[in-house]
């Protein structure tokens, strides 16, 4: 078994393992965390890349079409079904709790994927990659679009503390 293991199955292992920690990490936004604009949008810009790393092992004009159909879905859903996560006032400082449906998804199907391009092969590779793809991306997006839902309500409420 050893012998078979190549550096680029080493790579992604990292790259999964830099998934989970960010993931984790992450769980503090589902029990509360303070608002800094900032903050709100660099975990989904942090999935994103990841995301990309993982699509840049194997490129193709299908799974490019799906990444594609998957970011604009998931900004639309995730912009509008933001109502999930949750900006409220805490002795005076503003917090916000994320969806977990949603990091779950992106942190199944990004491991899925980590482990579908190590240990399938390359016949049914793109039959499935092409819907975990769409599915990872998606909700990637979908985080980012609830992150512009969390930036407006946290907008609105500052607004009116000030009045």
């Amino acid at each position: 078994m050893y012998a078979d293991y190549t550096y680029q199955q080493s790579e992604l292992f990292y790259i999964a393992l830099i998934a989970v920690f960010i993931t984790f990490s992450s769980l503090r936004s589902l029990r509360g965390r303070k608002v800094k604009p900032f903050n709100i949008f660099m975990r989904p810009l942090i999935y994103v890349i990841l995301g990309l790393f993982i699509l840049f092992t194997d490129i193709s004009p299908l799974v490019l079409i799906a990444v594609a159909l998957g970011s604009v879905v998931g900004v639309v859903l995730g912009s509008r079904f933001g109502e999930g996560s949750q900006v409220f006032l805490n002795q005076g400082e503003i917090y916000y709790k994320r969806s977990p449906i949603i990091l779950g998804i992106w942190l199944g199907s990004y491991i899925a994927r980590i482990f579908m391009y190590s240990y399938m092969s390359s016949s049914i590779f793109y039959v499935v990659a092409i819907p975990l793809d769409f599915l990872l991306f998606m909700s990637a997006f979908m985080l980012l679009g609830e992150s512009i839902y969390v930036f407006r309500e946290y907008s609105k409420l500052k607004h009116s503390q000030r009045l």
